[in-house]
C-alpha cells in the first residue's frame, strides 16, 4: 500500500499539465487584448485566439482533475482544506480588486460599491449584472470558490461511496443534461450578450458545475489507468491527432456552442494523454516551462489591472506602448505577484495564518 501512494504521488506531479495552464492563459489575453495582432488576423491562428475564452472550460476541467488526484486518497481535513483552497486563490485576486479600486479613485470614476463587495466575496457570478463588474475576469474565480465549496461533499458522500462506474456514468449524465439545458435556453430564452439570460447562462456557477464534476471523473480514471499502469508512448500520437481535431473543430466549428463544457469531450482525452504518456516531453516539463505555468494564474487574474496601468508602466520602463509590451508587463508583475505575494501569503495562510513551513501533506507548488 506504501508503495503504491509512492507511485501516486510520483504520477500527482503531473507537471506535463502545468504549462498548458500557461498557454491557455496567454491566448484569454489575446483573446481579450490582442485583436490588432498578427495571431488574430492570421487565416491559421484567428479560429483559436478568438475562442480563446474557451480555455475558461479547459481550467475547470483541469481543476476537478488536479483536485480528484489531490484528495481522493485522503480524508479532508475541512479546516486545513478551505484554509488551502483559500490560500491558493484569494491573493493574487485580491490584489487584482485592490489595484482597480485605486485607479478608480485617482482618476476620480465612479465606484461601485456593491459590485466592489460581491467581488470581495467572489460572489459576483451569482448575480446576473455583476458577474464581470471591477476585474471582469474574476467571475471565474467566483465560479472556481462554489467549486471548492463542493467538493469537499461530494467526495465523502459520492465520490469515496459508489463505485467507479456508477461515478462515471452519473458523471457524464450530469454533463449531458447540462448541455441540453444549456442550448436548449440558448436557442429559446437567450436574448442578448448584455441580458439577464446571458448572465445566468454562461456565467451562473451551477452552469459550469459539470466541468468541474467532469474533471473530477477524469482523475478517477486516470488513478484506475495508474493502477493498472496503463502508460505508453501512444500517447504522443493520440495527443496529436486530439490537438488536430481540435483545431479543426475551431477553425470549422459545427452549429453548436462550445461554451460551458462542450469541448470536455476532446478536454478530457487531451489532459488523459499528457498525465498518461510514459515519456516526458522537455518542452512541457522544463523548469522555464513550470515556471510560467505557475504564473499562469497570475496572467490570468491580472491582465485587466496590469493594462490599466501599462501605458505608465511602459513610460517608466522606456519601452513604447503597445500589445507586447503590456504582455511583458503581464508575466513581469505576474512573476513578482508569484514571489513576493502568492507564495509568501500561501504558506502564511496555510500554516493557520502563522509564519513558518507548510503544513505536512501541503507542498510549495500546489497545482489545484
Amino acid at each position: 500500500m506504501l508503495l503504491i501512494n509512492k507511485i501516486l504521488n510520483l504520477r500527482m506531479k503531473l507537471n506535463q499539465l502545468t504549462f498548458t495552464r500557461f498557454i491557455a492563459a496567454i491566448l484569454i489575453v489575446f483573446f481579450h487584448f490582442g485583436n490588432n495582432t498578427i495571431l488574430a488576423s492570421s487565416n491559421i491562428t484567428a479560429p483559436i485566439v478568438k475562442q480563446a475564452n474557451l480555455g475558461v472550460s479547459y481550467f475547470f476541467i483541469l481543476s476537478g482533475f488536479v483536485m480528484m488526484i489531490a484528495y481522493s486518497h485522503k480524508k479532508i481535513d475541512f479546516k486545513q482544506y478551505y484554509l488551502n483552497r483559500f490560500a491558493r486563490i484569494f491573493p493574487a485576486y485580491f490584489f487584482s480588486l485592490l489595484l482597480i479600486l485605486f485607479f478608480q479613485i485617482v482618476h476620480h470614476f465612479p465606484i461601485n460599491w456593491r459590485a466592489f463587495l460581491l467581488n470581495v466575496f467572489a460572489i459576483q457570478a451569482w448575480f446576473p449584472g455583476y458577474a464581470t463588474s471591477f476585474n471582469f475576469t474574476g467571475w471565474s474565480l467566483s465560479v472556481e470558490v462554489f467549486f471548492y465549496l463542493c467538493f469537499p461533499i461530494l467526495l465523502h458522500y459520492f465520490y469515496q461511496k459508489f463505485h467507479k462506474k456508477e461515478i462515471l456514468i452519473s458523471v457524464i449524465l450530469v454533463w449531458l443534461v447540462t448541455q441540453l439545458f444549456f442550448h436548449y435556453s440558448l436557442n429559446t430564452y437567450y436574448k442578448s450578450d448584455s441580458s439577464f439570460s446571458h448572465d445566468l447562462l454562461f456565467y451562473f456557477p451551477s452552469m459550469h458545475l459539470s466541468s468541474f464534476l467532469v474533471g473530477n471523473a477524469t482523475g478517477i480514471f486516470y488513478l484506475y489507468l495508474v493502477e493498472k499502469k496503463r502508460h505508453s508512448d501512444f500517447y504522443h500520437l493520440l495527443l496529436i491527432f486530439l490537438l488536430i481535431l481540435l483545431y479543426l473543430l475551431l477553425k470549422y466549428p459545427p452549429p453548436v456552442n462550445f461554451h460551458n463544457g462542450l469541448l470536455a469531450i476532446l478536454f478530457v482525452p487531451i489532459i488523459l494523454s499528457l498525465s498518461l504518456v510514459e515519456k516526458s516531453m522537455p518542452i512541457l516539463t522544463s523548469k522555464l516551462s513550470i515556471f510560467l505555468g505557475e504564473i499562469s494564474y497570475g496572467i490570468y487574474i491580472l491582465q485587466y489591472p496590469v493594462i490599466v496601468y501599462s501605458p505608465a508602466i511602459c513610460k517608466r520602463m522606456g519601452i513604447p506602448d503597445g500589445f507586447y509590451s503590456y504582455l511583458l508587463c503581464l508575466c513581469i508583475v505576474s512573476a513578482l505577484s508569484y514571489f513576493f505575494l502568492e507564495q509568501p501569503l500561501r504558506r502564511f495562510i496555510s500554516n493557520g495564518f502563522r509564519w513558518g513551513n507548510l503544513p505536512k501533506g501541503n507542498t510549495k507548488k500546489t497545482f489545484g
